[in-house]
């Protein structure tokens, strides 16, 4: 891991937290799509602020971070921007304590998170995790898929190579 992007990242949860009402007012205005449509559109809104807020703030001319979430359902390679890019980048976490044990609210047990990988931003009601605001905690995965969440202010966000 390199570079510390965990301002860059604070704004844009600030961002998506800022415009969720207006956006989701939007959607649920759209009375010609389904469910599934609006999903889609919700992963597209995500990938494409991801790729203008963050991938422009923290890749060089030629490097492209890894999809956010699902990515975008408007390419095949989850892109809105550049769609013919690989990624070359991807967000790592680690514990703002020196310990680097942050706790995992799915399984309620403190875990070692450098080794996992951001997925995306959620809100957690204390028993479900989902997408709206406000977006105070991240859905990391590791190797194997499997899920978990944390408090963004327990952690910082670091840019790291694929």
């Amino acid at each position: 891991m390199v570079d510390n992007i965990t301002k860059t990242l604070d704004n844009f949860i600030l961002f998506i937290n800022s415009n969720w009402k207006s956006f989701n007012r939007n959607l649920d205005d759209l009375k010609f799509r389904d469910d599934f449509q609006k999903k889609d559109i919700t992963d597209n809104w995500f990938q494409f602020n991801w790729e203008l807020y963050v991938e422009l703030q923290v890749c060089k001319a030629g490097e492209f971070l890894v999809e956010y979430g699902d990515g975008a359902e408007c390419s095949d390679n989850g892109r809105v921007t550049y769609v013919n890019s690989k990624p070359s980048h991807l967000v790592k976490c680690k514990g703002k304590d020196k310990s680097d044990l942050v706790l995992d609210y799915i399984s309620n047990k403190n875990i070692k998170i450098d080794d996992k990988e951001f997925y995306k931003f959620v809100s957690f009601n204390g028993r479900f995790f989902d997408e709206s605001a406000p977006f105070e905690y991240s859905l990391l995965l590791d190797d194997y898929g499997e899920n978990y969440l944390v408090k963004n202010k327990d952690i910082a966000f670091f840019l790291g190579h694929v």
